[in-house]
This record gives structure tokens, sequence and C-alpha cells, in this order.
């Protein structure tokens, strides 16, 4: 195995760990869901959302990869919203 292979092996390995992340933290959103749901709460919360980028942006040490990582972590928030719409029409 060359070093290319090592290191795509090793991304492998953290692609599927991140893979099983999602998959966790998918299903909190959708309790999270249920529970806005019966408390007649809105999806949305941009106080929250705010705080969340801003606690996880202080999570990365390599700050030349803080806007790499914001703009993945915004897109997990969308995602997060979509699946809570999805979730809430049935």
């Amino acid at each position: 195995m060359n070093e290319l292979d090592v290191y795509r092996h090793k991304i492998e390995e953290i692609d599927y760990q991140i893979a099983k992340l999602f998959e966790d933290r998918m299903k909190v959103i959708s309790k999270i869901s249920r529970y806005k749901k019966k408390h007649n709460l809105e999806i949305f919360d941009l106080t929250r959302e705010l705080d969340l980028i801003q606690k996880n942006i202080e999570n990365i040490e390599d700050k030349d990869l803080v806007i790499y990582y914001e703009e993945i972590f915004k897109t997990f928030l969308k995602v997060s919203k979509d699946y809570q719409k999805d979730l809430l029409s049935k």
C-alpha cells in the first residue's frame, strides 16, 4: 500500500465515523422534533442556532479551517431543520 492509499484508507475510516455520528445526531433530531410538536415550538430558533455555531467553531483548533467547518456545520443545521419539517408533516 503506497502513501496515498494509506491516506485514502484513513479518510474512509473517518467518513465511516462521520456517517455513524450523523445517524446518531438525526435520531436525536427526531426526538427534538416530537418534543417541539408536542409543545407547539417552532423548528427554527435563531438564538440557539447562532449559539451552536459559535460553540462548535470554538472546537476547531486550526483556525484556518474555521470557515470550512462553519460551512459544514451550517449544512448540518439546514439538514436538521429539513428533517424536522419532514417529520412534522407526517
